[in-house]
């Protein structure tokens, strides 16, 4: 399998813990890539021009790394990290939870590395309170939402962006 990736994204982060929970991380032809240069190999298989993007084995591109954690979740031998039934929606919520903190991430650094404004300031901040909230609530929440899930308090806090995340 094939995955172009850029190693600041955040959702790249993600497939790769999820990829390494399922013990199949020495799967994935890492192939290091910048999307905002919109490059001819990563457009053939995500019109979008975003990272991450999956060539599965078949051919097939995946992208949108919701999409690629449920399609790596169905390869290899180990217990699913995605349950069924009941459990899956606070699994869901925790996936939810990680992918918001994503945004407001990103969203947040493009936004300070334009001129400085004074609506430009709220949003930033806007951006900030939101994965400040979420971090609390990840931090208030016992394991018990999800105590076996892959992408829980310990290890989604290893997959954040690596700017500051909070003041």
């Amino acid at each position: 399998m094939k995955l172009f990736y850029s190693p600041t994204s955040p959702y790249v982060r993600k497939v790769m813990a999820c990829a390494i929970a399922r013990g199949i991380d020495g799967q994935l032809d890492l192939v290091t890539t910048n999307p905002h240069a919109s490059p001819p190999e990563l457009l053939a298989c995500n019109p979008l021009s975003k990272v991450p993007c999956l060539v599965a084995n078949d051919g097939v591109a995946l992208f949108d790394s919701r999409v690629i954690c449920e399609f790596l979740d169905t390869v290899g031998f180990v217990t699913p990290l995605f349950l069924q039934g009941g459990a899956r929606i606070g699994a869901l919520r925790m996936q939810a939870i990680g992918d918001g903190i994503c945004d407001a991430a990103v969203l947040r650094r493009m936004e300070q590395g334009k001129p400085r404004e004074d609506a430009r300031a709220v949003q930033i901040e806007r951006h900030r309170a939101a994965v400040e909230r979420a971090l609390n609530l990840l931090d208030a929440e016992p394991a018990r939402a999800a105590p076996r899930h892959w992408l829980h308090r310990g290890r989604l806090r290893a997959g954040l962006p690596r700017f500051p995340l909070r003041r």
